[in-house]
């Protein structure tokens, strides 16, 4: 008599880190809803499936990533039972793939082995017994999802050469995953079995869609625990107001300005954005784009937490302005390369190192040979240092800031966002319960009002109280051109930098120069940088000059950008203040703010940025 095959369940699942999951539910709930959302359903779908098939499962994997949040999945009592795998990297093709050849090559014997995923928490245990056992006589078994996706998908082991063809090129995320994999399947010969459609929870209709479903439970079941736990969640904090139409006037198209703009219109408010140039003339654009690493887990510091959920949510974000408008902003996870050359930046150096290390956040010392390697164009500059200390930092992004400010202005307009550039706003006025602006001799009234004028933030009125708490500091960049980039990761030496787009495209910055609104370039500052950037890579010397420029950053007293509510009003916000940091931190700001003014709770405290710390009274 054969032995009979043995049954693998996996469980695969992001971490229900806020502002990284159910990214369009949050458009409707907020972030930190969806959040808790998608960890209520990871943890009643792991709880009710470990009850029923654990006995008689061989294997039960939860595959979570990334591999670090480990030790917080230990304190799950739902998910114990469960054995925690890493996830490889690459798409999540690649990572599914590689899921089942490891598990379908072990064993003596060959197993059938089904994977789901967490966006269906009612999936039944029967449903996938039924699975299991379609695999005896099947290759193949998927469960298709409403949305073109599948929910689940079975292979019978040993592993197939012609199983690797479900899992690359497919165009993951769309509609049409379900339909190109059952094709390839048939295609390859393999006998697939077909489940019963389902549906993900990933939007607000989906969503109540379930509420509905679950509110026909009986009593005590798991399903009705399941459907009071949704109530929970979506009652914390909340009042009716968040799911009602508001109109919002935004003052200012900057990069703040524009992604709070197309934040709240993804969520269904009414917004007029008014910029007295055109966005694509924002300092915005005049940026580096780079994004130092963050952490939002050990982050215990508000301006690094603020940090590390723009970090989290900038490769979302990039993928949602990818969709919505065509336009590839260039982020691009290229690491950063940390020199000091003196003895004041090789002290400053260390000292941001061990705080990157307290934070969890890789950060290497390397030797000069390692940079060569790596770094090519600085061969012949590096042979002539002496005594330099190098660090590498891998999670260090780069953006490109002039895509970034194109993108989120079709975003904008695409979301219904009704964007009126040249235009002028020359007063404010408000009370404790309305506000409106002045457009030429015009008056217009909104339920919000959120001045986003970078620097000039303070001159809109002398009712903000703010025209002396935002400092001007100008910052100048120098652009130069090559046929191909020279450098693939981001060079710091002290406060200068060097970063390469792949167009080929050199930045090279930066200055703080306080000389209050003058945003003229200066050619002593240029040149200071072309020297700089011709000495440390030689080959720049015959590049192209494509342009120079500057931007004033605004500085606030104590480092800290203003993000809320003017203490005066409920009706008027600021987002200003973020100094070097706008394009950074833009994401976070977005949905905070976005989430406060529509009554709901922000996924990090804004009260450490509150605006009347800055007010002169």
């Amino acid at each position: 008599m054969m032995n009979p095959r043995p049954r693998i369940l996996a469980m695969m699942a992001k971490y229900w880190f806020v502002g990284d999951v159910k990214t369009r539910l949050a458009a409707k709930v907020g972030l930190k809803r969806s959040a808790d959302l998608h960890r209520l359903f990871v943890l009643h779908l792991g709880r009710t499936l470990i009850a029923t098939l654990g006995s008689s499962t061989d294997h039960c994997l939860l595959s979570v990533t990334p591999e670090s949040v480990f030790p917080l999945l230990d304190l799950e009592p739902d998910l114990q039972h469960w054995r925690l795998t890493p996830q490889s990297s690459g798409d999540l093709g690649e990572r599914m793939s590689t899921l089942f050849r490891l598990n379908l090559q072990s064993g003596e014997v060959p197993a059938n082995m089904v994977l789901v995923g967490t966006d269906c928490p009612t999936l039944t245990p029967k449903s996938i017994e039924f699975a299991l056992n379609e695999l005896n006589d099947h290759e193949v078994v998927l469960g298709p999802a409403q949305d073109g996706g599948y929910y689940l998908i079975g292979l019978r082991g040993p592993w197939d050469s012609r199983y690797q063809s479900l899992f690359e090129g497919v165009p993951w995320s769309t509609e049409s995953v379900f339909n190109q994999t059952l094709d390839r399947a048939i295609l390859g010969g393999l006998r697939t079995s077909v489940l019963p459609l389902a549906e993900d929870i990933d939007t607000i209709e989906c969503l109540n869609r379930l509420r509905e479903m679950l509110a026909m439970s009986l009593p005590s079941t798991p399903n009705a625990h399941l459907a009071e736990q949704i109530e929970v969640i979506l009652a914390e904090n909340v009042t009716p107001k968040q799911f009602v139409t508001k109109k919002v006037v935004i003052v200012g198209g900057g990069v703040i300005g524009l992604g709070l703009a197309w934040e709240l219109a993804s969520r269904g408010a009414e917004v007029e954005l008014l910029e007295q140039h055109k966005t694509n003339e924002s300092t915005s654009r005049v940026a580096s784009g780079i994004l130092p690493p963050a952490n939002l887990v050990t982050a215990t510091d508000s301006l690094d937490q603020l940090r590390g959920l723009s970090h989290k949510m900038y490769p979302s974000w990039a993928d949602r302005l990818q969709k919505e408008t065509g336009i590839d902003i260039g982020l691009r996870r290229c690491g950063g390369w940390y020199l000091a050359d003196s003895p004041g930046e090789r002290a400053t150096m260390i000292g941001m190192a061990d705080y990157w290390r307290e934070l969890e956040i890789e950060c290497v010392q390397k030797s000069v040979e390692d940079l060569k390697s790596a770094e090519p164009a600085l061969s012949h500059w590096l042979s002539s240092q002496v005594g330099i200390t190098i660090w590498w930092v891998p999670d260090e992004y780069q953006v490109c800031p002039p895509a970034l400010v194109r993108a989120l202005h079709n975003a904008c307009v695409n979301a219904g966002v009704k964007l009126r550039e040249q235009t002028t706003v020359y007063d404010l006025r408000f009370d404790e319960s309305s506000a409106s602006v002045r457009v030429g001799d015009d008056w217009s009234d909104a339920d919000a009002v959120v001045v986003c004028g970078g620097a000039e933030t303070g001159l809109l009125t002398e009712k903000l109280r703010l025209a002396e708490s935002l400092v001007p500091i100008r910052g100048q960049l120098l652009v130069l051109k090559t046929s191909s980039p020279l450098l693939r990761s981001v060079i710091n030496i002290g406060n200068r930098y060097i970063l390469c787009r792949d167009d080929g495209h050199t930045i090279i910055g930066s200055c703080e120069e306080e000389v209050g609104f003058d945003r003229r370039t200066t050619s002593d500052m240029i040149d200071s940088l072309r020297e700089f950037a011709t000495s440390v890579v030689p080959e720049l010397r015959s590049a192209e000059t494509i342009e120079t420029c500057s931007g004033l950053r605004p500085l606030t007293f104590d480092g800290f950008p203003m993000i809320g509510r003017v203490p005066e009003t409920q009706r008027v916000f600021v987002a200003a203040g973020h100094y070097r940091s706008g394009i950074h931190l833009a994401p976070g700001t977005s949905t905070c703010l976005a989430d406060q003014i529509l009554n709901l709770t922000p996924p990090i405290d804004l009260a450490p940025f509150r605006v009347g710390k800055q007010q002169i009274k």
